[in-house]
C-alpha cells in the first residue's frame, strides 16, 4: 500500500488540448479518494496517468517515495477495474481471477490458495469454474474486482466501473467496493460522473471542471461549503436552487420579497459586508425550502407558485416557481450548446422571464398544495452566496 501525491501534473495532448491543469494532490495511503465532475473533466486522464496508460506532460507524480512519471503500468505495482470489466469469456472465473499470478509466475499451490480466498470474500466461489458470458452484471463485476484484490497491489483504480449496472445493482455494489475497500485498507482512486456515488462512496471528493480541480475534501464539507458555483451546482441531488438576489439592510432581495439575516449570520459571513446593495448569486438547498404549516415562526417565508410534485416516499419534491431573476452559468450555456440552438434560446428567455423553477424537499407526511400559491419558510443560517463573475462563494 502507498500514498499517491500530484504535484503540479499536467496533461496537454498534440493538438493542444489541456486535459489536467497543474493539479496538486495528495491521497494518504490506504485512502479511498473519489474523482468527480461532468464529461471531458479531467477525471479518468488523471487515473489514466496514475496507471501508466496516458503520458504526463508535466509536473511530477509519486506512488509512495517513487517517481512513476517515465515507469510502465506494469511497474508501478497498481490493479485497475475497468469500466467494461476486460474480461477473458474464453476463461473460467477462476482463470480470470488467477490470470495476474500466472504472469509473475507465482507456483500453482500459491495461485489456488489466493484465488480461493479472494473469490471466498467476493462471494464467488460456487461460479469459478463457469465463464463470464454465464453470469450477471454484478458477477462480472465482482471478477474484475477478484483480479484486481488478488494480486495485492499498493494502489487500486477504478474507472466508471459501475456505470453498466442497473440502478439497483448499482447501489449493491457501492456497498460492496466500500466494504471491501474497507477491508483490504488498499489505496483507492475511484472514477465517477455520478455525484451519488462520490457522496455515499469517497473518505473525500475530488471535484474536477476542465482539467482544473475546483475542490477537495470529505463529502459533508463540499456539500455545506461549496468552494464556488461550480461545486455548489454539481454536488447535491435535487440541485441546489440558484437565485440572482442583492443585500439590502440586512436582508436578501429575490425579486420583490425580502428574506431577513439574523444578525449572526452577518457577523458570521463577514465577505457579505461587500456585497451590500450589489447582486450576487442566493443558492438554497431543497431542504432548507422548509413547510410553513411545521417551520419556526422566526423563519422568513418565501412566496411561489407549485406547478407539480414528485412522491418519493419517505420525501416529496415540490417543484415552485419564484419570481425572481435566474442565474445563467457558463456550464448551463455549455450543455445546452450541447444539445441544440434551441436550448441556448430558452436558457436566454430564462433569463428574461425573471423567475426560477424551485426545488424543496419535505417529508412526504406534510401536506402541500399540488397547484397554486405556497409560502416556504426559508433556512436563512443555511443559504449559500457566490459573486456573479468569478463564482467564488462569498463567506
Amino acid at each position: 500500500m502507498a500514498s499517491v501525491t500530484f504535484s503540479d501534473v499536467q496533461k496537454t495532448y498534440p493538438d493542444g488540448t489541456r486535459a489536467v491543469i497543474d493539479l496538486n494532490l495528495e491521497i494518504d495511503d490506504g485512502e479511498f479518494v473519489v474523482f468527480v465532475g461532468p464529461s471531458g473533466c479531467g477525471k479518468t486522464t488523471s487515473l489514466r496517468m496514475v496507471a501508466g496508460l496516458e503520458d504526463i506532460t508535466g509536473g511530477e507524480l509519486r506512488i509512495g517515495d517513487d517517481v512513476v512519471n517515465d515507469l510502465a503500468p506494469q511497474q508501478r505495482d497498481i490493479a485497475m477495474v475497468f469500466q467494461n470489466y476486460a474480461l477473458y469469456p474464453h476463461m473460467s472465473v477462476f482463470d480470470n481471477i488467477a490470470y495476474p499470478l500466472e504472469s509473475q509466475g507465482m507456483k500453482k499451490p500459491d495461485i489456488k490458495d489466493r484465488v480461493s480466498r479472494t473469490a471466498e470474500m467476493l462471494g464467488l466461489t460456487e461460479h469459478l469454474k463457469r465463464r463470464p458470458r454465464n453470469l450477471s452484471g454484478g458477477q462480472r463485476q465482482r471478477v474484475a474486482m477478484g483480479r484486481a484484490i488478488v494480486r495485492q497491489p499498493q494502489v487500486f483504480l477504478m474507472d466508471e466501473p459501475l456505470s453498466n449496472l442497473d440502478a439497483k445493482l448499482r447501489v449493491q455494489m457501492r456497498a460492496e467496493i466500500t466494504r471491501l475497500q474497507e477491508q483490504l485498507g488498499v489505496t483507492t482512486i475511484f472514477v465517477t460522473h455520478d455525484q451519488v456515488e462520490a457522496m455515499t462512496m469517497g473518505d473525500r471528493i475530488v471535484v474536477m471542471r476542465k482539467g482544473v480541480l475546483q475542490q477537495q475534501g470529505p463529502p459533508e464539507l463540499l456539500y455545506d461549503r461549496p468552494a464556488n458555483l461550480f461545486v455548489a451546482e454539481f454536488i447535491g441531488s435535487p440541485a441546489m436552487n440558484l437565485f440572482r438576489g442583492r443585500l439590502d439592510d440586512g436582508a436578501i432581495v429575490l425579486g420583490d420579497q425580502r428574506l431577513p439575516l439574523p444578525q449572526r449570520v452577518l457577523d458570521e459571513r463577514s465577505g457579505l459586508a461587500a456585497y451590500r446593495g450589489r447582486e450576487l448569486a442566493v443558492g438554497i438547498r431543497p431542504e432548507h425550502l422548509v413547510a410553513s404549516a411545521t417551520a419556526n415562526g422566526d423563519l422568513p417565508r418565501l412566496a411561489a407558485d407549485v406547478r407539480f410534485t414528485e412522491l418519493l416516499p419517505p420525501e416529496r419534491l415540490v417543484y415552485a416557481t419564484v419570481q425572481a431573476p435566474p442565474v445563467v452559468t457558463d456550464d448551463l450555456l455549455e450543455i445546452a450548446k450541447d444539445v441544440d440552438a434551441a436550448a441556448v434560446e430558452r436558457l436566454e428567455e430564462l433569463e428574461e422571464e425573471q423567475f426560477v423553477l424551485a426545488c424543496a424537499r419535505f417529508d412526504s407526511s406534510e401536506v402541500t398544495p399540488d397547484r397554486g400559491t405556497y409560502e416556504f419558510a426559508v433556512r436563512v443560517d443555511r443559504v449559500h452566496f457566490f459573486d456573479l463573475s468569478t463564482g467564488a462563494a462569498v463567506r
